[in-house]
């Protein structure tokens, strides 16, 4: 089980090299950080998927949100300002074990439904 920590550690470290020096909490970084992490969402529920951690649904999402709860760390945490340093637990909850969770619940209906397909089909 420990391979998803690598992964989500990998992910993390890729990040800090790509954009912890230019990243400041402003309307852009905080975007961009928005859409990191989604982007990171939908890797983690491949991953899951992909990996075959477990059969059930509930144990993939409980990997999902282990890896995410890692990057939310590695990224977020480490980066809040010192005015949100006293909420890093509440804001990790509301964001993991909240909307992140509904997140999960969103796109894996969507991929099952086959409203999202895993891979991009090349369009003529």
């Amino acid at each position: 089980m420990s391979d998803y920590k690598s992964f989500a550690k990998d992910i993390v470290q890729n990040w800090k090299e790509e954009n912890e020096s230019s990243f400041s909490f402003n309307r852009s970084s905080l975007a961009k950080l928005s859409s990191d992490l989604l982007i990171y969402l939908d890797n983690s529920i491949h991953y899951a998927e992909d990996n075959g951690v477990d059969s059930t649904g509930q144990g993939k999402k409980t990997i999902v949100l282990a890896v995410m709860q890692i990057i939310f760390i590695g990224i977020v945490s480490n980066n809040l300002p010192i005015y949100l340093k006293p909420f890093d637990r509440l804001i990790k909850f509301l964001v993991i074990h909240v909307f992140l969770s509904v997140m999960i619940d969103f796109i894996v209906k969507k991929y099952k439904n086959g409203m999202w397909k895993k891979e991009a089909q090349n369009e003529v």
